[in-house]
């Protein structure tokens, strides 16, 4: 919260991301929940994904076959395509 006062525009900046995420449908997109404010903190809280992210799928798998591959792509590509639609940028993608 510190951080709010120190640079005016940020707060802004986050209300923005909430109402963005809030809006997104897509079930290839991470559901943002709700935003938690304490005196000191922000919490986004966003949707629990079981079984970890494609980092940790690849890390315990070592190896994907085409298909496994082949899906993962689509559904990135779907996600990609939902942000595309709204007019999104994502600047910070991760497995």
């Amino acid at each position: 919260m510190t951080k709010f006062s120190e640079v005016p525009k940020l707060e802004e900046l986050t209300r923005n991301e909430i109402s963005i995420l809030s809006s997104l449908k897509n079930k290839n997109v991470i559901k943002f929940k709700e935003m938690l404010r304490t005196t000191n903190n922000m919490y986004m809280v966003y949707e629990f994904c079981n079984g970890g992210d494609l980092e940790e799928y690849l890390r315990r798998k070592k190896r994907l076959t085409e298909t496994e591959a082949t899906s993962f792509i689509k559904q990135i590509i779907n996600g990609c395509f939902s942000l595309r639609k709204n007019n999104i940028l994502h600047r910070d993608l991760k497995l």
